[in-house]
């Protein structure tokens, strides 16, 4: 399998000024910016609960959800991934 990223425009933006489905690094990771999303989790029971969680994007290579907020800084990027079999 075979990743291409495109790095461009190196401005450095506040996460208000991203869509939804934009591309930026943070903290040196691809990330992706996702809406606020149910996160189901197994309770110590090992039954799903589901739960409203304030994570709001993706890091493109795992696919794990994180929190982010508006005050942390981060540079727009345009990512083009390709998957090769």
């Amino acid at each position: 399998m075979n990743t291409e990223i495109d790095y461009s425009d190196f401005n450095v933006l506040r996460m208000g000024s991203l869509d939804i489905g934009d591309y930026f690094i943070w903290a040196g990771e691809l990330y992706q910016r996702t809406d606020q999303c149910w996160i189901q989790e197994k309770n110590a029971k090992g039954d799903l609960e589901q739960e409203w969680i304030y994570k709001n994007v993706i890091k493109a290579d795992s696919g794990k959800h994180f929190y982010f907020f508006e005050e942390e800084k981060i540079v727009p990027v345009q990512a083009q991934i390709k998957v090769k079999q």
